[in-house]
């Protein structure tokens, strides 16, 4: 599934956790670019239609916004809606897929998915 996809392409994948972005984009430019390093195929993944989040993305295409009632759904659907996404736009070289915009505490172990997860 996702993970074997990711482990046969050597795909890195980094997932933020972004609880307030303005906070984020008040601190320095370097923290911020150590947390999302510019070079990397980023997809935000967002409970809201926030516009602020096409800040950090190249498309509108990297944007999942979930903004109406009953589709946050489990950790594994989103993995599975991440897995096809990267079927039709995969990372190139050894760039890493940074996801965030998302609430783990919803899920039903309340942890952030991980490469481990399949």
């Amino acid at each position: 599934m996702l993970l074997e996809y990711l482990l046969k392409s050597f795909i890195e994948t980094r997932i933020v956790s972004m609880p307030n972005i303005n906070e984020f984009f008040k601190q320095p430019k370097e923290y911020q670019n150590q947390v999302l390093p510019k070079g990397y195929k980023r997809m935000v993944i967002e409970f809201s239609n926030d516009p602020t989040l096409y800040r950090l993305v190249k498309s509108e295409d990297d944007i999942i916004n979930i903004n109406t009632f009953g589709k946050s759904g489990t950790k594994e659907e989103l993995l599975a809606r991440l897995e096809e996404s990267l079927k039709n736009d995969p990372p190139a070289g050894d760039n890493w897929l940074i996801g965030f915009g998302y609430d783990n505490t919803k899920f039903e172990d309340g942890q952030h998915p991980t490469k481990f997860d399949t």
